[in-house]
């Protein structure tokens, strides 16, 4: 049996193995090129939640190294703490997983000037900086209560995003899809201790996650930084 073509055309066969060709062809590039993508996805996702962990710690680093001391409450009343309004002064920090860091830092005026509470210069006014979890969006935030004694204060106290105003901004966002946070007190020996009382140092280890394609990305930093201004 003769197959019917055209003069210089081609079979019906011949059209056949074409299509079936072309489009295996076709479906290896596609998948080659889906994979590629996914992985170079995968990579810049990889570089960008490292990037994000370590400068997120430096951040709290810096203001760890700036401190006067690590509280186990915060110090000025705060009517957005967890126990507020009942109990201002609810914020508790503590060594621990996803603990809160309350630290006392030095306020200053406008031009960086230390407000000293004498005219010795032998005290100085604190306002109080809190790093906390929201378990619910997975973001560390920056809270700062102003010491609102300290004449010419540069410091304004910030509160939760979903109260924020032009009076009260929101918040720091350090950094999200935080998976786990670790705060360990240390003393003037390097001994772990569990009150702040007596801490020389705080070890702070961030834990970050996010899945990209199906695939679950980790980076995990740790820093321990001393205070300098005890």
């Amino acid at each position: 049996m003769k197959w019917l073509h055209h003069e210089g055309g081609f079979t019906l066969l011949e059209l056949l193995i074409a299509i079936i060709m072309s489009t295996i062809i076709v479906l290896i590039v596609t998948d080659f090129m889906s994979t590629n993508l996914i992985n170079i996805n995968t990579d810049f996702t990889r570089t960008e939640i490292q990037n994000n962990t370590k400068l997120a710690v430096d951040t709290v680093s810096r203001t760890i190294r700036q401190a006067r001391s690590v509280e186990a409450n915060n110090l000025l009343p705060d009517q957005n703490s967890p126990g507020a309004p009942a109990n201002p002064y609810s914020w508790t920090g503590v060594a621990g997983s996803n603990a809160t860091l309350i630290l006392a830092l030095p306020s200053k005026d406008a031009s960086g000037n230390l407000i000293y509470v004498d005219g010795l210069h032998t005290q100085l006014y604190t306002d109080d900086i809190v790093y906390y979890l929201d378990p619910t969006s997975h973001r560390l935030y920056r809270r700062v209560i102003a010491n609102q004694s300290a004449p010419a204060n540069a410091a304004i106290t910030t509160c939760p995003p979903s109260k924020a105003t032009a009076q009260c901004p929101s918040d720091a966002d350090v950094v999200d899809d935080v998976a786990n946070l670790t705060t360990g007190y240390l003393d003037a020996n390097n001994s772990p201790v569990m009150s702040p009382s007596g801490t020389e140092a705080v070890k702070f280890t961030l834990t970050e996650t996010k899945t990209v394609s199906k695939r679950t990305l980790q980076s995990s930093y740790t820093t321990v930084t001393a205070m300098r201004n005890r």
